[in-house]
């Protein structure tokens, strides 16, 4: 059982790490970090640790960061905040198919832009 200090310094951390992440980030990317942290530390833990590394081994842009966190809170979102590391095949098609609209609505497919942005992400 964690104690209480345990608690909070593992909150205290994350924070740093997001902080760290979103340094040069517009606020709401650092705020749909911190919101979600308050469902799913677990997730927040994963994306700052994936965006750290990023930074670290290939210096990522500041865009491509954005797009990938923001990619990464919408399938956490999505998926009710399942942990990332109890994701299935079937849970990344779902929201993916998500993203599509019918043809009855998107007769010329302009949310394939939309969708391929997220897929990639």
């Amino acid at each position: 059982m964690n104690t209480q200090h345990e608690v909070e310094g593992g909150l205290e951390d994350l924070q740093e790490k997001i902080r760290l992440i979103t340094m040069y980030q517009r606020p709401y990317i650092a705020n749909s970090l911190k919101n979600m942290a308050q469902k799913s530390s677990y997730n927040v833990k994963v994306i700052c640790e994936y965006i750290m590394a990023e930074q670290n081994e290939i210096n990522i842009k500041e865009s491509t960061k954005e797009g990938k966190i923001k990619c990464l809170v919408r399938l956490s979102s999505y998926l009710n905040h399942k942990s990332f590391n109890k994701l299935s095949k079937q849970d990344i098609l779902q929201y993916l198919t998500s993203l599509k609209k019918p043809e009855s609505i998107d007769p010329q497919h302009k949310s394939i832009g939309t969708y391929n942005g997220r897929q990639t992400g």
